[in-house]
């Protein structure tokens, strides 16, 4: 299924929030390159919206991101995916994000 690029200057402030491991089937899922992927939980507040929602954004890393919680962050070629799914309760249905890469945003004076 195709990815759509997400314009991340359009989603105002990301605030990291909590990292863990992405698993199925208990194991830990990786890349096709054997990379370990991560679900990175954000809080997202659009512009004009006056509620935050968390998200969670799967990234790749060899090792677990260490970001202290409440952190701006960024994220390096940021893409959302829509799924669909029949359930035996129904259709089931939303829109997945993935990125190459999460950072804190820096600034003169380091993490901030």
């Amino acid at each position: 299924m195709r990815t759509i690029p997400v314009d991340v200057q359009q989603l105002g402030p990301l605030q990291f929030i909590a990292v863990t491991a992405k698993h199925r089937d208990g194991v830990q899922t990786t890349t096709q390159e054997g990379t370990p992927l991560w679900k990175v939980q954000i809080l997202l507040t659009a512009p004009g919206d006056d509620k935050a929602s968390l998200e969670e954004i799967s990234v790749p890393a060899h090792q677990e991101p260490q970001i202290t919680p409440m952190t701006p962050v960024m994220f390096q070629d940021l893409r959302a995916r829509a799924w669909s799914m029949n359930t035996a309760s129904g259709q089931r249905s939303g829109v997945s994000f993935s990125a190459a890469a999460v950072a804190p945003v820096r600034t003169n004076g380091g993490e901030k």
